[in-house]
């Protein structure tokens, strides 16, 4: 699969999460803490896919953050609203939605095979940060 049209998309939207890092400006410890605002696409499988282009709270405002990728997020809407579709050379497979068909599918399959792979003496190191983070 390399394009997703807008009947396979159930909604595009703003996803963040918490990252560390060097902040010069540090007052306390929890400046070291920064937030990375991306675009995330829901297929109606429960797949997820998280775009490549991405926006940290380290280098811009968490106000500007949130509109550049708001802004974004409306450029995709109506880019499929058009007829378009995403490419998704463009985004990477994320953690699908908990309970769809495409999590039982995780479940079932990479799951189970990471955990045997465990079991087995395998090192956890090795397996992909969306498995790891579920072990």
């Amino acid at each position: 699969m390399t394009n997703v049209d807008k009947a396979t998309v159930t909604r595009v939207y703003r996803s963040d999460y918490l990252f560390e890092y060097l902040n010069p400006d540090a007052e306390s410890p929890g400046d070291h803490v920064g937030t990375y605002y991306r675009v995330t696409a829901e297929l109606t499988d429960g797949r997820r896919y998280e775009h490549y282009w991405g926006l940290p709270s380290s280098k811009f405002s968490h106000d500007e953050c949130k509109e550049r990728v708001d802004r974004m997020i409306r450029r995709i809407d109506a880019h499929l609203d058009d007829g378009g579709s995403l490419n998704i050379n463009h985004w990477r497979a994320i953690d699908p939605v908990y309970g769809s068909e495409a999590w039982e599918r995780f479940e079932r399959g990479e799951l189970s095979r990471a955990a045997e792979y465990i079991r087995a003496g395998g090192n956890p190191d090795a397996l992909s940060d969306t498995v790891a983070s579920y072990l």
